[in-house]
């Protein structure tokens, strides 16, 4: 735990100061006008609640797989050990 806080604090020359503002943390419902922003900025509404949310549903999406995968692969060698019983 301690060395995390560590680098996390010390952090790289790529990352972001943890005590500072940047651009990167403004909310996207400020730049709704820009045509540079993604297009579920600029549409808003669900669509920019589902983009806020994007990395949520991606590790869901993965646990509900996996999840899945392990549940049929778990009934498929029971089946197989009781048929050999």
């Amino acid at each position: 735990m301690l060395l995390t806080a560590y680098l996390f604090q010390r952090g790289s020359s790529e990352s972001k100061d943890p005590d500072k503002e940047e651009p990167v943390d403004a909310d996207p419902r400020g730049s709704q006008d820009d045509p540079k922003a993604p297009w579920p900025v600029r549409r808003g509404g669900g669509w920019l609640r589902v983009y806020e949310n994007s990395l949520l549903f991606a590790f869901l999406t993965l646990f509900f797989v996996a999840f899945a995968l392990h549940a049929v692969g778990g009934a498929a060698a029971y089946n197989h050990e009781q048929v050999m019983n």
